[in-house]
């Protein structure tokens, strides 16, 4: 691994654990704060992104971080699938339980968690595109998967990339207010597994859309959305992950390792930053 994807991960993880650091440290901050914490902590990523980014290349790499559509119409498109992508699924996956165990959700808490109940439904799901979508994607994916898949192939570097990420999450597992927290041994073995099949999802996203971070932003929003659900359906996290997992297993078997995407991988030079194949 080079110097410049070294640094990211350091700083990712500096920025992100200080602002985190309640949690793992007795700093004696009022329980009703943490949210805040949770949310401000997860632009991290993006931030060590813009940092490292604008030393080099200035506001011009910040700005290639949209992708290279080959047109206006693509990047819709893709923006489309990043967004509706997981709302397909929630459709899916209640209409599964409502039709299997003869249960109707509660839809009055749709668009709300436990840890964030203090927001609107409005702005419960702005704060998951803005804080978990663009907060995370602009770094995982944005910066460190285009760079890795200059040396690695697309499911290696994704591989790589995920690791990376899990450690990241570790402080959230003393967030009394999340769910990191209620997590045995099994859990915490599901949710690797599910770390790294959504990664292969948002590796194929990013690469179809040709690097379009701003669709990978709304798909992991959007899914976070899903995932944190209330509606009285505790089984709906569980066969989301479910989905997410053979749904990923399903891109890597049809799409392939080395791409992951029907279009070809999308790279960056770590050392100078230019961008590489970009090519369909």
């Amino acid at each position: 691994m080079n110097r410049q994807l070294g640094q990211f991960f350091g700083l990712t993880y500096a920025i992100s654990w200080l602002i985190w650091s309640p949690y793992y440290l007795p700093l004696n901050v009022p329980v009703n704060k943490l949210p805040y914490i949770h949310l401000l902590g997860s632009l991290g990523p993006m931030l060590a992104a813009f940092i490292l980014i604008y030393r080099r290349q200035g506001l011009s790499g910040i700005r290639q971080l949209k992708g290279q559509a080959p047109s206006q119409r693509q990047f819709v498109r893709w923006l489309s699938v990043g967004f509706l992508a997981p709302v397909v699924v929630f459709v899916f996956i209640i209409g599964f339980i409502c039709i299997t165990q003869y249960r109707v959700p509660d839809l009055q808490r749709l668009f709300s968690s436990k840890e964030f109940a203090f927001l609107s439904p409005v702005t419960f799901i702005l704060a998951n595109i803005f804080f978990f979508g663009l907060g995370e994607e602009a770094g995982w994916r944005g910066f460190a998967l285009p760079r890795l898949q200059a040396g690695y192939s697309a499911f290696n570097a994704n591989l790589i990339s995920t690791f990376f990420w899990a450690i990241w999450h570790w402080p959230l597992f003393f967030n009394p207010l999340g769910g990191y927290i209620h997590m045995d041994v099994g859990g915490v073995t599901g949710w690797l597994f599910s770390l790294l099949t959504g990664g292969i999802l948002f590796t194929w996203l990013f690469n179809s859309s040709r690097g379009n971070v701003l669709a990978c932003a709304l798909f992991h929003g959007m899914m976070d959305v899903v995932f944190t659900a209330d509606l009285n359906m505790p089984e709906l996290t569980t066969y989301t992950g479910i989905l997410v997992t053979f749904w990923g297993l399903y891109v890597w078997f049809v799409y392939k390792p080395d791409n992951l995407s029907r279009s070809h991988k999308i790279t960056v030079d770590p050392l100078s930053g230019a961008s590489g194949d970009w090519s369909r």
